[in-house]
C-alpha cells in the first residue's frame, strides 16, 4: 500500500488535542510563530485564529495548487461561505473515501459512516477552516487553535507532533488531512472492540474513536463519562455530527473539486506542477535555508555555510548576507559535512546584522506601559511595564525580515517575560536605550560595576570564555567587571576581572532555560557595604544549584537541545520570514 509513504512514520502518533495525562514532549509556546494574526468568527472558514502561513510553508505554493481552498475574506461573506463549503466538502469527502479504500475493506455501510465522521471531526475542530485569506493584510493565512498549538483544520497540536509540523503536516492542507485520518483511522479500528461500542453502531463507533482521537488511546468509552473532564468535546462533537450544518449552507451538495485528491493525497510527484528538488545537489542550496542534520540553519554563499544554531536566529544571517530565502532544504549529513561551516554566535550575529536592536545586559526605557508575556507575543502574564520604567535586557528575539518586530526579556518584580518592542520604524514608541545608572535593579552586572561571588568553591579564571584554566577566585570575593560577554543559546554570561595579578574571565550562569546566576555571581549594589543576597539575581539564595547549575560549560554556545529536522520533499516551507505574533497591543 503506497499511500503516504512519506508520513509512515506518523502512524504510531497517539494524540492530537486535548488533556493528557503525561507532560507534552515539546514545549512549544503559545503561538509559536505566529505572524499578523487575525481574528474570525466560529463559522466554517473564518475561526479564530489565523496566522501567516509563513514560515511554516509557502504561501505561493499553497494558491498555486490549492487556490479554491482559500477562504477570501474580501469578498461577500455569504457566497464565498456557500462556494467555499461546497468546495471543502467535496475535499474532505474524496480524501476520506480514497484514504479508507486504501486502508482496508470497508465493512457494509463503513465508508459514508467514515465520511460522515470525518466530516463532523473537521468541523468540530475548525469548522473546516484552514487557508484564509485576510482583509486586514492581504495575507495568506492557516488557521491555529487552542492557544495557537493546534495547526490546520483537523488541529495538529506541536507540543506532541512537532516534527510532522516542520515536514509539512500542519501547512500543508492535503498533509494535514492525512495525518489526522491517519491518526483518526487507528482510533476507529480500536473503537470496534471497545465495551461501550455496539456492534455495527456506527455512530458509537464515531464517539468512541473522536473521544481517543482528542484524549488518547485509553479513552474510547469517554463519552459515556460526563464526570470526564473532557466529556464536554464528546458532547460538541456528536451534536455536530447529528446536525450537520454544512447540509443547511452548500449551495450544490454535488460538487466535485477539480483538485487531484488521490495525486495529493498519495503526495505524488507532478500533481502540483511543483518538481522536488535534490536537496544534495548544491546548485539548489542558493537563495535557500539549509537546515544541516546537526541542527544548525545556514546560507551558502557558493563555497561555505555561514551558520546560526537556531532557526529563530536565522534572520540576523538573512540581513548579514541581504538575501531572502524562499525555501527550507534538509540535505544529508554526508554532503553537508564535507563543506567549510562557520557557526556564529547568536549575540555577535544579531550585534552584526541589526542596529538599535538592544543587547542582553543592556538597558531599556519603556516609553509606554507594555504586557510582558510569557513568550514573545505569547500569553499575557498580566504584569505590565511602568511608562519611563528601565530594565535590563535579559534576551532579545527577533521577528519578520521586513519589519523587524523586537521582543526583549525583562524582569518586572519577581515575574520574567518578553516585552513587544517595536519594528525597524517604531522602536522608539516602544523601547528606547537607557543609561545603565538608570536601573533600579541590576541582574547582570555591566562594566564598572562590582560582582560577588557565590559559589562556595569558587570560580576558576579562564584565559577565554570557555577557555583554559589560568587561576581562581575565591566564593564571597569581590571583583570589578572589565567586560561582560554574552555567548550562547541559552546566553551564558562571561565577566573580565582581573584577580590577585590574573587577567582572565570568570563564568556568571546562564539566564535562558534555568536561569543559573544564583550558583555563580552577582551584581553588588553600590549603595550597600554588607555583599548581602537582597541584589537581583539571587532570588534562589543559591538554592536548587545542584549539577545542572554548578557545572560550568566547556565551551560558549552549546548546542544542545537543538532538534533534529527531518526531510520531507512535500514541503516547500519557507523561512522568508521567522514571525511570532506581533504584540501590538499594550
Amino acid at each position: 500500500m503506497k499511500i503516504m509513504n512519506h508520513l509512515r512514520f506518523l502512524s504510531s502518533a497517539l494524540l492530537l488535542v486535548g488533556a493528557a495525562a503525561q507532560a507534552a514532549p515539546w514545549d512549544t509556546p503559545d503561538y509559536y510563530l505566529c505572524g499578523n494574526p487575525v481574528e474570525g468568527e466560529w463559522n466554517y472558514g473564518r475561526v479564530p485564529k489565523g496566522c501567516d502561513i509563513d514560515p511554516w510553508g509557502d504561501p505561493q505554493f499553497a494558491y498555486e495548487n490549492f487556490g479554491p481552498l482559500v477562504f477570501n475574506d474580501s469578498l461577500d461573506r455569504i457566497s464565498e461561505r456557500a462556494r467555499y463549503i461546497d468546495e471543502m466538502h467535496s475535499v474532505i469527502r474524496e480524501s476520506a473515501l480514497y484514504y479508507l479504500s486504501q486502508r482496508k475493506t470497508p465493512a457494509e455501510g463503513e465508508a459514508e459512516a467514515w465520511v460522515h465522521a470525518m466530516l463532523a471531526v473537521a468541523q468540530q475542530e475548525t469548522f473546516w477552516s484552514h487557508y484564509r485569506e485576510a482583509a486586514e493584510d492581504a495575507r495568506l493565512k492557516m488557521i491555529r487553535g487552542d492557544s495557537g498549538h493546534g495547526h490546520g483544520m483537523m488541529q495538529v497540536d506541536d507540543r506532541w507532533h512537532f516534527d510532522a509540523l516542520e515536514n509539512g503536516a500542519g501547512w500543508q492542507i492535503f498533509a494535514n488531512l492525512s495525518y489526522a485520518m491517519d491518526i483518526y483511522f487507528t482510533a476507529w479500528e480500536d473503537a470496534a472492540s471497545e465495551t461501550c461500542v455496539n456492534d455495527g453502531n456506527w455512530r458509537e463507533r464515531a464517539r468512541s474513536a473522536y473521544s481517543m482521537y482528542n484524549g488518547g488511546p485509553s479513552k474510547g468509552c469517554r463519552w459515556t463519562d460526563p464526570s470526564d473532564t473532557w466529556y464536554r468535546n464528546d458532547e460538541a462533537y456528536i451534536e455536530k455530527y447529528d446536525n450537520q450544518s454544512w447540509l443547511d449552507l452548500m449551495s450544490n451538495p454535488d460538487h466535485v473539486t477539480a483538485l487531484d485528491i488521490v495525486c495529493f493525497v498519495e503526495a505524488s510527484e507532478g500533481c502540483s506542477g511543483v518538481q522536488a528538488i535534490d536537496p544534495d545537489d548544491l546548485a539548489n542550496w542558493n537563495g535557500r535555508v539549509v537546515r544541516l542534520e546537526s541542527g544548525e540553519s545556514c546560507i551558502y554563499d557558493g563555497s561555505a555555510l555561514d551558520c546560526v544554531e537556531k532557526m529563530e536566529d536565522f534572520i540576523c544571517l538573512s540581513l548579514q548576507h541581504d538575501v531572502v530565502a524562499i525555501s527550507t532544504v534538509y540535505p544529508s549529513a554526508s554532503v553537508s559535512d564535507a563543506i567549510s561551516r562557520s557557526v556564529q554566535d547568536r549575540h555577535q550575529c544579531w550585534n552584526a546584522a541589526l542596529d538599535g536592536l538592544q543587547q542582553v545586559g543592556q538597558s531599556i526605557r519603556s516609553v509606554q506601559g507594555i504586557n510582558l508575556r510569557e513568550t514573545p507575543g505569547g500569553t499575557d502574564t498580566n504584569v505590565d511595564t511602568t511608562v519611563d520604567g528601565v530594565y535590563q535586557v535579559l534576551d532579545m528575539v527577533v521577528r519578520d525580515q521586513a519589519e523587524l518586530y523586537r521582543y526583549y526579556r525583562v524582569r518586572v518584580g519577581d515575574v520574567e517575560g518578553y516585552i513587544y518592542g517595536g519594528t525597524a520604524a517604531s522602536a522608539g514608541e516602544w523601547a528606547i536605550a537607557a543609561d545603565h545608572a538608570s536601573l533600579e535593579t541590576v541582574i547582570v552586572p555591566q562594566v564598572g560595576d562590582t560582582l560577588t561571588v557565590l559559589r562556595a568553591d569558587g570560580i576558576k579564571i579562564e584565559d577565554m570564555p570557555g577557555g583554559n584554566e589560568i587561576g581562581q577566585v575565591d566564593a564571597a570575593s569581590e571583583h570589578l567587571v572589565d567586560e561582560v560577554l554574552v555567548q550562547g543559546v541559552d546566553n551564558h554570561v562571561y565577566y573580565k576581572i582581573s584577580a590577585a595579578g590574573i587577567i582572565g574571565y570568570i563564568y556568571g550562569g546562564q539566564l535562558l532555560g534555568e536561569n543559573t546566576q544564583a550558583a555563580w555571581a552577582e551584581y553588588k549594589p553600590k549603595a550597600s557595604s554588607t555583599g548581602g543576597s537582597g541584589s537581583s539575581g539571587s532570588g534562589n539564595s543559591g538554592s536548587g544549584s545542584g549539577s545542572s547549575t554548578t557545572e560550568q560549560p566547556k565551551k560558549s554556545g552549546g548546542g544542545g537541545g537543538t532538534i533534529a529536522w527531518l526531510l520531507l520533499m512535500l514541503a516547500a516551507a519557507s523561512a522568508r520570514r521567522l514571525q511570532v505574533l506581533r504584540s501590538g497591543e499594550k
